[in-house]
């Protein structure tokens, strides 16, 4: 029985120390993997929100451009609109008029172009083709009203300016509000 004893601790022994030695190994090996995926998550997760706060701040940043532009947009259309309106009351300041519209146009035709980085290309042709027309509209009044007072017409160049903010520009309005609401996520909005 001495020898089946001394076999068995020969045998069982190193066996035992190793499995031992092995087990402690792999358990250090498994704290070290977690600790290096624990790390990586960490990471991850601060690249993450790293990117959701730059993502927010140039949609916020978008969203304000957006709102300026189309803002100015409708302004601009507005001042024009009662500019090169047909009737026109007696009394009416002439050169004012003309200013507040060209001030209006330039307003947003600035601003358009100091931002227009924030739009996508379609969107930008988009609104920089409202602006060309307004500026049509303006230069074909302008050259049938070159005066102080408003007088007949007998270019056609008034009517003309007429037709293009009243015709033109509305579809062109609503066809960049439709983008701008997309771009926004603005979806499912009824048209009145």
């Amino acid at each position: 029985m001495d020898i089946w004893k001394q076999v068995t601790i020969l045998i069982f022994t190193p066996t035992a120390t190793i499995a031992a030695v092995v087990y402690f190994l792999r358990k250090m090996f498994d704290r070290g993997l977690q600790r290096d995926l624990d790390r990586y998550r960490a990471n991850l997760k601060r690249k993450e929100i790293e990117h959701q706060i730059k993502y927010s701040l140039i949609h916020e940043r978008k969203a304000e451009v957006i709102a300026n532009v189309y803002a100015g947009l409708v302004k601009a259309k507005r001042k024009m609109a009662q500019l090169v309106f047909i009737f026109q009351p007696d009394g009416q300041n002439l050169q004012k008029k003309k200013q507040d519209a060209a001030d209006a146009c330039n307003n947003v035709d600035d601003y358009f172009n100091e931002h227009r980085l924030y739009l996508d290309r379609v969107t930008a042709d988009k609104a920089e083709s409202i602006l060309i027309k307004m500026k049509e509209a303006f230069i074909n009044f302008d050259t049938a009203q070159n005066g102080d007072d408003y007088k007949p017409d007998a270019t056609g160049f008034w009517r003309q300016a007429n037709d293009q903010i009243k015709n033109e520009i509305p579809p062109l309005l609503e066809e960049l509000e439709s983008e701008f609401r997309t771009i926004l996520g603005i979806h499912g909005e009824n048209k009145p």
